[in-house]
């Protein structure tokens, strides 16, 4: 898994080194409206930390369902945007999907909701966390004509994290069914955007992100958890924009 991602991320690197210099070249030859809009298609990397850490089990309130917080590995994913922009502003609205890993060291075997010592186990399965949401940017250095330009991001959306057969209930853990966390997060971010044509650009950034959990369903039951969730993470991207 590490190498894989060394190899993406090495990968990344070397398709942005390209792209500048490409986009140096090139930005003599693009025009830039003073404002437009636009749609964008992008490749993702999503990693979610805080509370998520894959040892807490926590119980519903006013419920007999336990939810499993999993350790949430490092997922990728896909992300579409439509935007606009005027001058140095822009607002854009997404959606995002990526799949992860997820695992849980599983020491309930008593299905009571406590630490059962000397009984533990790993227990993996699928996870995948979807996003919509909405950004400011700022486009604070121009370069070439407002060709390569720097721009910070603040955004605020909404989560929904979910593990599968990450919920069971209270004295039958066999008795498992999906558990999706959903909630508010907010994201600071610094990127570029590259024009290699009027009507095309590259654009990459990274993100920090704070994610508050809310509610979990599970077995048909929304539920409020009993314990404060929180989640941390980052995200990356990178993708093309396409102007009209």
């Amino acid at each position: 898994m590490r190498n894989g991602l060394l190899s993406v991320k090495s990968f990344c690197l070397g398709l942005l080194i390209l792209i500048l210099i490409f986009g140096i070249d090139s930005a003599a030859r693009a025009e830039l409206k003073e404002e437009g809009m636009y749609f964008s298609i992008l490749g993702v990397e999503n990693r979610i930390g805080g509370d998520f850490e894959g040892v807490v089990t926590g119980k519903f309130v006013d419920s007999t369902v336990f939810c499993r917080f999993p350790k949430i590995e490092d997922g990728r994913g896909f992300e579409i945007l439509i935007g606009g922009y005027k001058g140095k502003i822009a607002g854009e609205v997404y959606y995002s999907c990526s799949n992860h890993d997820t695992s849980f060291i599983f020491s309930d075997f008593n299905g009571n909701g406590f630490y059962d010592v000397g009984e533990e186990a790993v227990y993996k399965k699928d996870g995948e966390c979807q996003v919509i949401g909405g950004n400011i940017k700022y486009y604070f250095a121009n370069l070439f004509r407002n060709n390569i330009r720097a721009f910070g991001e603040f955004g605020i959306f909404v989560p929904q994290i979910t593990m599968e057969n990450g919920a069971y209930q209270e004295n039958s853990y066999h008795n498992t069914a999906d558990v999706t966390f959903t909630g508010y997060g907010a994201d600071l971010g610094l990127g570029v955007l590259i024009h290699l044509h009027p009507n095309l650009a590259v654009t990459g950034r990274a993100a920090f992100r704070y994610i508050r959990i809310k509610e979990a369903t599970a077995f048909g039951q929304e539920r409020v958890p009993m314990d404060r969730m929180e989640g941390t993470g980052r995200s990356y991207s990178i993708g093309l924009n396409y102007y009209f």
